[in-house]
């Protein structure tokens, strides 16, 4: 039965991955409202960063300069977490 069940279950595991990491990277609403990125900014996460380095600080070129590497980092690692999950799909 187990061997049955698993495999069937393995595209929802690599969607629920897929979302569950791209939203973890990409976080700026709960963080603002729970800490504010302090004491001394150590809870900021990278979307707190890159927002305040545009906005906040008014240096918009590297604000999206790191808003396109982050866009780049998120989109490899969904990438390649996707293609190794449905390596491991079975056809039906």
């Amino acid at each position: 039965m187990k061997s049955i069940i698993m495999p069937l279950m393995v595209p929802s595991f690599v969607i629920c991955l897929f979302l569950t990491l791209s939203r973890a990277f990409m976080v700026y609403d709960v963080n603002l409202t729970l800490t504010g990125g302090e004491p001394f900014g150590s809870t900021r996460l990278v979307a707190m960063h890159v927002y305040q380095k545009a906005f906040t600080s008014r240096d918009y070129g590297t604000g999206q300069a790191e808003a396109v590497f982050l866009f780049l980092v998120v989109a490899l690692i969904s990438g390649l977490q996707v293609y190794l999950g449905k390596k491991k799909e079975v056809e039906a």
